[in-house]
């Protein structure tokens, strides 16, 4: 009697068993995704050596975790894309009364600089949701309705584009955020130097100037310069430092907020 077992090739090959669009997509997304068919080449193996029949089972799982993986990440994207639609439109109306509200201004409550901070932020917001979102939800849903991780060079470009458009929106969001921070700051410990400081002419310029850089640098990928080496510059020299200083800002606004009826009270006493 022979000591060697002879495999079953029928039951070999790692697609076995699974739908045809999975097998599909591990065969013909060399490039897009990480994942490589595996031949048959190491598979029919003898039992009776035990490190070749180990470094088989270690490709057939990596095979079926690849899979996987593929699902997963396209049933994601189906619900990113789906999410994204429902909070585009929300997006989009609740920003665009904001701004109604703000050109009515019923209780005159808008007339100071810093409100054309608020502005600047919801015509950010309005943007993303009538521009940027549109474009991650054609991609998501092409992805998925294609069942492949490419769904083609357009929706690829769209997906650049959205991203470009979202580097921008978030950057000059957050800082935003971060000036409207300090000029409240400004306002309740120095109102005399507030009034000084903070100017519609200097809040405009401040807008513009950022507007400009975010757009600038963004747009530096389209002329030669990596890509990768955009994102991480832009990961540690814009996202985490102003989300830095947003902590900071906050913490220390929260404290002047909590001291703001002690110093009023100081002021009374003062006076009379």
């Amino acid at each position: 009697m022979s000591s060697s077992v002879t495999p079953d090739r029928s039951k070999s090959c790692c697609c076995q068993g699974m739908p045809g669009s999975l097998a599909h997509l591990s065969l013909d997304a060399v490039g897009k995704f990480i994942t490589r068919p595996i031949a048959a080449k190491g598979l029919f193996l003898e039992a009776v050596d035990p490190e070749k029949t180990t470094r088989a089972m270690n490709i057939s799982a990596t095979s079926n975790s690849s899979f996987v993986d593929g699902r997963f990440y396209l049933y994601t994207q189906l619900a990113t894309g789906i999410s994204l639609m429902i909070l585009s439109p929300i997006t989009v109306i609740s920003n665009l009364l904001l701004l109604l509200n703000i050109y009515k201004d019923p209780l005159k409550c808008f007339h100071t600089p810093a409100s054309y901070l608020i502005i600047a932020l919801c015509c950010v917001d309005f943007t993303a949701g009538l521009v940027m979102e549109p474009l991650f939800i054609a991609y998501r849903l092409a992805s998925y309705l294609k069942w492949s991780l490419y769904p083609g060079r357009s929706y690829v470009r769209l997906l650049r584009i959205g991203s470009s458009i979202s580097t921008i929106g978030l950057n000059l969001s957050f800082l935003l955020v971060l000036a409207l921070i300090w000029t409240q700051f400004l306002a309740i410990t120095h109102p005399q130097r507030y009034r000084s400081a903070i100017t519609t002419h200097r809040i405009l310029a401040f807008v513009g100037i950022s507007t400009l850089y975010f757009t600038g640098f963004t747009l530096l990928q389209f002329i030669g310069v990596s890509r990768r080496s955009l994102l991480q510059i832009n990961l540690h020299f814009h996202a985490t430092v102003i989300t830095i200083l947003l902590f900071v800002g906050s913490a220390i606004l929260l404290r002047s907020l909590r001291r703001l009826p002690k110093n009023l009270a100081k002021m009374k006493t003062i006076k009379a």
